[in-house]
């Protein structure tokens, strides 16, 4: 049965795991196979066994989750129907001697396991203590502090918590980074139970709830999750500062989730990129509202871009009316950076779009990209009522520009009623419930088309800045990906040759059936990867075509870059922990031409069918 068990998950990369890793998963086997009906006082005492009442670490996740050709344990109660077990060799996968050192822009594995070691605590001339130095200097209280006590780069670096009232204490495994428990939640109450076929069974939001497993696969969750660090979060005590920013961090740039998550790179499948697992109708039913047949036709990338927008900007006015509100006061990095850094030539495109509009040319302002794609995602979010919310949300926003025009920083009390309102009936909860009514829609081929149009409507309707211009086409560019392939289907019998997976018809067949069932539903998946990264390398060549520099004349500056626009921040550049990492959208910026763009984006290529 083992080797029925390692024959089948061959086809996935696999590393080694040592003799103690199946000593210890073999006997966790026999506790979760007795553990039928997982409770969270269950959780609570499984919490105690393994030495804390929150967290398991990391070793605990890649026991299973490693890729190892023998686990999950041969019982009847393990199954890979699900999910591939290869997410840690994704994420974090082991370094060899032969490709030790990253080729290229990516790295192999996920950035976010480096958060902690890029700081280079040991290290006093680092970039991360060159930032903190500066920043202690100037924060009453820290001077003695070290980079690993500093919570305020810690929040983000090592998923330290840093909101009033909650624990000083480090947490254990912080020197381990960005990994599986900071986005998926303190395992200790859900570490057996969730290995249990039955845990498909429950909603997330009761997972969340009464075991502490974030509901990730929420877009609305799963969004607010990864804007605290991206964007910030005052409650919580992510904030960048200027300060930092004056030390050498490099600032946040715009975020749009989606092509964000596919570059991390992904280690997940959306439900599209599923077979036919065991209990999937309780599943669905449980965690998507569009359970029906509906969920065949859902472009999930599409509809996490949409919700996304909507939350960026919900989250962006939560950061910047908590600065603004803040006992000491506003905090520079709570503004657009290009209020003040900018070109200073005469009739500039930027004094000519602000002195037409809504802003005053010099005049301090919440940070803009996010409003760029929330336009678009608000229209499909309650479509009969589009106009009259679109309407809503630019008069807020007016009135929020308005604040800025009688203080210099902004009335800091008009801003806060503006954003949090009285009984949750402000700008940020009103843009969140729009976010979390466009989760339960289904955006199929013919809303992704009509939001691809909404956006060359936009730019062709507005001068937009250099990052708002970026998340319009890399949203531009994800719905063309998305549309020019589609997911495997799930089928009775496979006719033609486009990969399908096959109705799993038996679900109390034998380990070896089960086995062979697995192995072929991850061969259909990686013959639709293949096929899928064909179809995104065309879309992408055409994207790069449409956004190189195209002057009639020969530029006066041989420095110009060749790129309109930079569709792919450089954040896995190496270089980014020597603090220039953000110099080549510097140029870019400082070349930025809106009626380039907006002819480059006019003449993005047509949506092509799969």
């Amino acid at each position: 049965m083992l080797a029925q068990k390692a024959f089948r998950l061959t086809v996935v990369p696999r590393v080694a795991v040592s003799l103690m890793g199946i000593a210890v998963s073999l006997t966790a086997a026999g506790a979760v196979a007795n553990d039928a009906s997982p409770t969270p006082q269950q959780g609570d005492a499984f919490a105690a066994a393994v030495g804390g009442p929150e967290f398991v670490g990391n070793g605990g996740c890649v026991r299973c989750h490693r890729g190892n050709p023998i686990f999950p344990e041969a019982d009847e109660t393990s199954r890979t129907d699900f999910c591939l077990l290869n997410e840690s060799s994704i994420f974090a996968p082991p370094i060899r001697s032969d490709s030790s050192k990253p080729t290229g822009d990516l790295p192999a594995g996920d950035i976010h396991r480096l958060a902690y070691s890029r700081l280079e605590v040991e290290k006093p001339d680092s970039l991360g203590n060159r930032i903190w130095n500066y920043v202690r200097a100037r924060s009453p209280g820290d001077e003695e502090k070290k980079l690993d006590q500093a919570r305020q780069c810690l929040s983000c670096h090592a998923g330290w918590r840093n909101e009033p009232g909650h624990p000083h204490e480090r947490p254990p495994f912080f020197h381990t980074g960005v990994t599986c428990e900071t986005c998926h939640g303190s395992s200790a109450r859900w570490f057996r139970s969730h290995t249990l076929v039955e845990w498909r069974t429950q909603a997330g939001s009761e997972k969340e709830k009464n075991f502490g497993q974030t509901d990730v696969r929420d877009p609305v969750r799963r969004a607010k999750l990864c804007f605290s660090c991206h964007i910030g979060n005052a409650e919580m005590g992510r904030i960048v500062t200027h300060d930092m920013y004056v030390g050498g961090h490099p600032p946040l740039p715009p975020m749009e989730i989606e092509t964000f998550a596919e570059r991390m790179p992904k280690h997940w499948r959306t439900i599209r990129e599923k077979g036919d697992f065991l209990n999937r109708k309780e599943f669905l039913a449980k965690n998507y509202s569009n359970a029906g047949a509906q969920i065949e036709s859902e472009l999930p990338q599409t509809r996490a871009m949409l919700v996304g927008s909507l939350v960026s900007l919900s989250e962006s006015l939560r950061l910047f009316s908590g600065m603004l509100s803040s006992e000491k006061g506003p905090d520079f990095a709570a503004y657009d950076c290009f209020a003040c850094h900018h070109e200073l030539t005469s009739r500039s495109w930027r004094q000519a779009r602000y002195s037409e509009t809504k802003a005053r040319p010099g005049q301090l302002r919440p940070l803009e990209w996010p409003t760029a794609l929330a336009s678009i995602g608000l229209r499909y979010a309650d479509p009969p009522n589009a106009a009259m919310d679109s309407q809503r949300m630019e008069a807020a926003l007016t009135q929020i520009d308005r604040a800025f025009q009688t203080r210099a920083f902004g009335d800091a009390a008009a801003v806060r009623e503006i954003v949090g309102g009285p009984n949750q009936a402000g700008l940020a909860d009103w843009l969140e419930q729009k976010a979390r009514d466009l989760a339960s829609r289904t955006i199929d081929r013919t809303l992704a088309e009509a939001a691809y149009r909404d956006l060359k409507e936009l730019n062709a309707s507005e001068t937009l800045d250099y990052y708002s211009a970026v998340q319009s086409a890399v949203a531009m560019r994800l719905i063309s990906r998305e549309l020019a392939t589609d997911y495997p289907r799930i089928v009775e019998s496979r006719n033609g040759t486009a990969p399908a997976f096959l109705t799993r018809k038996n679900d109390n067949a034998n380990d070896q059936e089960r086995g062979l069932r697995d192995a072929d539903d991850i061969s259909v998946l990686l013959a639709w990867r293949k096929l899928r990264k064909q179809s995104d390398t065309r879309v992408n060549e055409r994207f790069l075509a449409a956004f190189r520099r195209t002057a009639t004349e020969p530029s006066t500056d041989r420095n110009e870059p060749a790129e309109l626009l930079l569709l792919d921040f450089p954040t896995f550049r190496k270089e980014r922990t020597e603090g220039v990492a953000f110099a080549p959208f510097l140029e870019h910026i400082r070349y930025y031409s809106p009626n380039d763009v907006r002819k480059a984006i006019a003449g993005t290529p047509s949506i092509q069918s799969p």
